[in-house]
């Protein structure tokens, strides 16, 4: 038996997974995945002062996974520089819809387990083919004009991928300055 098949790609703009459904005398949906191009990365992170002058905290962000990748016990682990002190609290976790031009879309929040290390934090994701978005806030401890933060992504704790950011271009001052009478 041969199924000639052909797909319109603008249905997978937004999401690389779709469902192809067969009604009718057999009933039967098949997943569909196309393989995201574009800048997909197995992780990537960012990292954003509140403030160029004075700033008080950092807001970081990882996108895990864009590539789609089957991992067997992911996990994510993030080491938190000197000088910056984890908001524990601030951590959210969402996945990402990744569409087949890498196109990125925040999905529902979910709930891997988060476990705080000496040097930061660990996401464990598990058994997993999705893509994943992971921000979180540090509060500044010891000023420096630039932190740089490093972030690994591993599968049955052997690394796949570690991935730095910069955060640079801060200073220390008075906001108002004034001189005379």
């Amino acid at each position: 038996v041969g199924l000639l098949l052909e797909f319109n790609l603008n249905a997978f703009e937004e999401d690389v997974n779709q469902k192809l459904e067969f009604g009718e005398s057999i009933n039967k949906d098949f997943d569909i995945k196309v393989k995201p191009q574009g800048e997909v990365h197995s992780l990537k992170k960012y990292g954003n002062a509140n403030e160029k002058i004075n700033p008080t905290y950092i807001d970081w962000r990882l996108d895990v996974n864009t590539t789609l990748e089957e991992l067997t016990n992911g996990s994510v682990e993030d080491i938190i520089p000197t000088g910056l002190e984890l908001d524990f609290t601030s951590i959210e976790i969402h996945e990402l819809k990744v569409g087949s031009e890498g196109k990125l879309t925040l999905g529902d929040k979910v709930t891997p387990n988060v476990i705080e290390t000496s040097t930061g934090f660990k996401v464990e994701l598990g058994k997993t083919d999705k893509a994943y978005w992971i921000t979180y806030k540090t509060n500044i401890t010891e000023f420096k004009e630039t932190y740089q933060n490093d972030a690994v992504l591993k599968d049955n704790d052997e690394l796949i991928k570690q991935d730095l950011a910069t955060v640079d271009g801060l200073s220390q001052g008075s906001l108002i300055e004034k001189e005379g009478w």
